[in-house]
């Protein structure tokens, strides 16, 4: 690849990454699926195993910030999260094993059917 495609492709990602950012600062969701879409399509080349993991490494640091700023602003109840937490890790522990042995099939077709049901979801009000 020629160095100004690559610079491009750094420039569209670094953007990319810009928008996640903001989605999971104003949302709280929705980072994830802009960083994973973006890295499809700038980086059809790379495994899509390997776009799911970048997605997860790019999407910590947007966590934590976005965090941040909620705790900040009184918008954060740890007592609400609390529930959350240790299934939460749990499920991570046993989502990073799946996506090492389902196929890519199936995992897309999970992600599709939960984005489509949650999408629903917030239109409706539900």
């Amino acid at each position: 690849m020629k160095l100004k495609n690559i610079i491009i492709k750094d420039i569209l990602l670094g953007i990319a990454g810009a928008i996640s950012g903001f989605l999971s600062g104003m949302l709280g969701a929705g980072g994830g699926m802009v960083a994973l879409f973006s890295l499809a399509l700038l980086c059809p080349e790379e495994e899509a195993r390997d776009r799911f993991a970048a997605t997860i490494c790019a999407v910590l640091p947007m966590t934590v910030v976005s965090s941040c700023f909620y705790l900040l602003r009184g918008g954060l109840l740890f007592s609400e999260a609390v529930p959350y937490l240790l299934p939460g890790a749990i499920g991570g522990l046993l989502g990073g094993l799946a996506l090492g042995k389902l196929p890519m099939v199936w995992i897309r077709r999970a992600l599709a059917a939960i984005m489509l049901i949650s999408g629903l979801a917030m239109v409706f009000g539900l």
